[in-house]
């Protein structure tokens, strides 16, 4: 005798959720560009949402490069950050053509209990990338 068992057939509610393109760019000079897709509910009690990147290469110190602005619809959406890391007199070019680990941390800003707004991490995540050389 078989036994029949409900099925869940609403969708399922929207998350909030990052990636990352396994190939980032890095032009002839030092600018790079990382890009992937995130998903992102409703943040409007809590103000804008961001999707920030940061690259480590070599054991080098995390660097940023940059930040977008998201729509947080539930819907998926592309983002592209781009920046120029920067070095000091001593350094060697900061980055090169080759493997990096990047961490991508979707974002707000909430004040808590005072006036200071203090980032809230939605998504933080680090996702190994490869920098292809572009023209």
């Amino acid at each position: 005798m078989a036994t029949a068992f409900p099925v869940a057939t609403e969708a399922a509610e929207p998350v909030n959720s990052v990636s990352v393109q396994e190939y980032g760019q890095i032009a002839a000079d030092g600018l790079v560009t990382l890009s992937g897709t995130y998903r992102c509910i409703d943040e409007a009690e809590s103000g804008s949402v961001f999707i920030a990147t940061n690259i480590t290469q070599n054991g080098t110190s995390s660097q940023s490069i940059g930040g977008t602005e998201a729509v947080c619809d539930g819907l998926e959406h592309p983002w592209t950050n781009s920046g120029r890391p920067s070095t000091q007199p001593t350094d060697v070019a900061a980055f090169a053509a080759g493997p990096a680990q990047v961490e991508v941390r979707m974002l707000t800003f909430r004040t808590a209990g005072g006036w200071l707004p203090l980032p809230h991490f939605l998504v933080d995540q680090e996702s190994p990338v490869t920098l292809v050389s572009t023209p």
